[in-house]
């Protein structure tokens, strides 16, 4: 293959100069790098600056409106009559003369009884309103706290100097935050995540109640339940604020060794 030599190969054939490309290319090449240092600067100036924001200016406004939410919530009572007038309800809904034994015995296929279907109107069964409300109510809470202690984990992350001997106590207390908030960041995921499980453990025991309507330990098996998810919800409740409080009480208390971790003069330690 012919090498070149300047602009004339060996066999004394000109060639096109192609330095220009390779100049050209090496400009893109830059331009394409300075362009993405650019974002990445603004995407950090981003992160920093609403990080901050969020522990010093949005954490006590949630602590508030979750402290109101849970004086509402923290005394409620579920009514000892929800046993009684569920049991009225779903001998209402039920709309069939058959005994309890008659169904059985046709939905295990005893071909000599010949029963009506059960008929039960939309919406009868009906979940509990008191705890949809106050679920509905905490789920947005849930998910901010989630991604507000991402973020405010981000924003202290970025602070974090290049690893050195000497001089990290700053770097220790940002270490520790950082971990604080990406537990807090975990279990909000986890209570989000768990959110379905009472209403499937309701679900099953009211179609229990629809199968066997006289077995009056089911119709007790919703009122408990009813009753345990309320004290969770209350907890929960409780739990959203504290961790709000808490992540906002260590950024303020810690804010100047958050932002200049190495800010002190050696000198000054003697």
């Amino acid at each position: 293959m012919p090498w070149r030599i300047g602009h004339v190969d060996v066999d004394g054939n000109s060639v096109d100069d192609d330095v220009g490309d390779d100049d050209d290319d090496d400009r893109m090449e830059s331009l394409s790098i300075s362009a993405s240092s650019g974002n990445m600067s603004e995407l950090k100036a981003r992160l920093i600056a609403e990080g901050k924001r969020l522990a010093k200016e949005v954490f006590p406004v949630k602590v508030m409106e979750l402290d109101q939410i849970y004086n509402e919530i923290k005394d409620l009572q579920l009514s000892q009559e929800t046993i009684v007038s569920l049991q009225s309800h779903i001998e209402r809904e039920l709309q069939t003369s058959a005994t309890a034994d008659e169904r059985r015995g046709t939905q295990k296929g005893d071909p000599r009884l010949t029963l009506p279907p059960l008929v039960i109107r939309e919406n009868a069964m009906a979940p509990n309103k008191v705890m949809v409300g106050i679920i509905e109510r905490l789920k947005p809470h849930m998910d901010s706290l989630n991604e507000h202690a991402n973020k405010v984990r981000m924003w202290i992350t970025l602070q974090v100097p290049k690893i050195e001997d000497g001089n990290n106590f700053g770097v220790s207390i940002q270490e520790t935050i950082i971990d604080e908030a990406y537990t807090i960041e975990k279990v909000a995921k986890s209570y989000r995540e768990s959110g379905g499980d009472y209403f499937f453990y309701r679900a099953r025991m009211m179609s229990k109640i629809v199968k066997y309507p006289e077995i009056a330990d089911y119709k007790l098996a919703v009122y408990e339940g009813d009753s345990n998810e309320l004290q969770n919800q209350i907890i929960l409740c409780r739990d959203l604020r504290d961790f709000y409080t808490k992540l906002h009480d260590l950024v303020i208390k810690n804010l100047q060794r958050l932002e200049n971790p190495r800010s002190d003069n050696i000198s000054s330690l003697y």
